[in-house]
């Protein structure tokens, strides 16, 4: 049975959380998307996953979205519109590229921290 109370995707992640959240009789305390993707793909073997779902209830007291200013997957304006959709804060991360390990980002101290955090984080909503 799949009962966490904090969940972190990435990437295609974001996607696969999209699809199984209308499955779910959950409640999280805290979801974390970061470097989530367009909306569009061309590449044949993930077709499947695309268009994604965007999800009207998130079911988490806690979201926050992380995403970077030059990250191929996702544009900022792209980035700022899936935000607006989702209602959600967003933290906007400066040459982060998709925020992973080859654009210099494996472990993410502010990440951790914002998940051991017991007093909500209020980001951007703009």
């Amino acid at each position: 049975h799949f009962k966490p109370n904090i969940v972190v995707c990435h990437s295609l992640g974001n996607i696969v959380w999209f699809h199984l959240l209308d499955e779910l009789d959950i409640a999280l305390d805290k979801l974390m998307l970061v470097a989530p993707v367009r909306q569009e793909c061309a590449i044949e073997e993930i077709q499947s996953f695309f268009p994604y779902p965007i999800p009207k209830e998130l079911k988490s007291h806690e979201v926050i979205m992380a995403a970077s200013d030059n990250d191929p997957y996702l544009t900022l304006e792209e980035a700022i519109a899936l935000q607006q959709k989702l209602n959600v804060g967003m933290k906007i991360m400066e040459n982060a590229g998709h925020i992973n390990a080859q654009s210099g980002f494996g472990k993410l101290d502010c990440a951790l921290d914002w998940i051991k955090r017991e007093i909500p984080c209020e980001e951007s909503k703009s």
